[in-house]
């Protein structure tokens, strides 16, 4: 006799084996989103935190500047002071017509308080290895006193140079010489001149 056929039953243990794990599979999905959107988030922190630095760094250029554009506010009113005030008298050295007609240099001197500032602005920029140089000169014999090299390092951010201890009352000349000075002017240099 045949037997009648008998489909198995599947149970619940067979489906199991054969179908996803809806849980597992939602799982590792949530994991590789959180690993991207960590990711994302990182690489948004270093943005920011260059673009801090970027900004920490031009800060501190602005703070630069606006220090230097206060020293120079600060200058010009000083100078601005120097011009108006009655302590000063000043004096124009006129451009020798030999060598530099166009050229001229201001001093201003304080007879009080002995020291002067002389303005060269209106000479040209010395040539490469030269410097300016103030003279005090005496014509009766002639003979030149050395006032300052009017180098960098004792002028301001303008072209003022300030010089102490400075009463001359002789004539003033302004000659270009090799850098660091000479002992006595050259004479066939002389930018400026004046009277006292």
């Amino acid at each position: 006799m045949k037997q009648p056929e008998t489909t198995p039953v599947k149970t619940q243990e067979s489906n199991k084996k054969n179908s996803p794990n809806w849980l597992l599979l939602i799982g590792w999905g949530l994991s590789i989103l959180f690993l991207a959107a960590t990711l994302w988030m990182q690489k948004q922190n270093e943005e920011l935190e260059t673009a801090i630095k970027a900004s920490a760094s031009q800060n501190e250029i602005l703070k630069g500047e606006l220090a230097n554009l206060e020293n120079q506010l600060i200058e010009s009113s000083t100078i601005s002071n120097i011009v108006r005030s009655k302590e000063f008298q000043a004096s124009t050295l006129i451009g020798n017509q030999a060598v530099a007609p166009q050229a001229f240099a201001k001093v201003y001197l304080n007879k009080k308080e002995k020291f002067a500032y002389i303005d060269i602005k209106g000479l040209p920029a010395p040539p490469e290895g030269k410097v300016y140089q103030l003279w005090s000169l005496k014509m009766d014999p002639f003979s030149a006193t050395n006032i300052d090299v009017l180098t960098e390092s004792n002028r301001s951010g303008t072209e003022i140079h300030k010089i102490e201890n400075f009463l001359s009352t002789e004539p003033l000349c302004i000659t270009l010489e090799p850098l660091g000075g000479s002992e006595m002017p050259t004479m066939s240099q002389i930018y400026v001149l004046n009277a006292m």
